[in-house]
């Protein structure tokens, strides 16, 4: 029901809302994870700057232990807030997060 009313809205800030609604319903509800990652996607891709559906994409992939799709989402919200125009200041947040990731990814491939 969410994603035809999603269909019919022209406004992306109550398209990223009622992606946000599905995703969160997929995740708590369903228990449908990957899904979950889709929508919380599109809700970034319409409000990039939407903190809540970041940090609920890094914790789905963390509990996965899926650390190539964790290094991947954030490298999309660097190119989110490059393509926004932010400065390296204010990119500096998801720099400081994507560092650990690939620590952790390299030391996985080394063993």
């Amino acid at each position: 029901m969410i994603l035809r009313i999603v269909q019919m809205e022209k406004d992306p800030a109550k398209i990223a809302k009622y992606y946000h609604t599905a995703a969160a319903i997929c995740r708590d509800e369903l228990h449908r994870a990957e899904l979950a990652i889709e929508y919380y996607e599109q809700v970034l891709d319409r409000d990039p700057e939407n903190a809540k559906a970041f940090d609920s994409i890094s914790k789905l992939h963390t509990e996965r232990g899926d650390w190539n799709a964790l290094e991947r989402s954030h490298r999309k919200m660097l190119h989110r807030v490059v393509g926004q125009g932010k400065t390296n200041t204010e990119a500096g947040p998801i720099l400081s997060a994507v560092l650990p990731v690939c620590e952790r990814r390299h030391d996985l491939v080394r063993g």
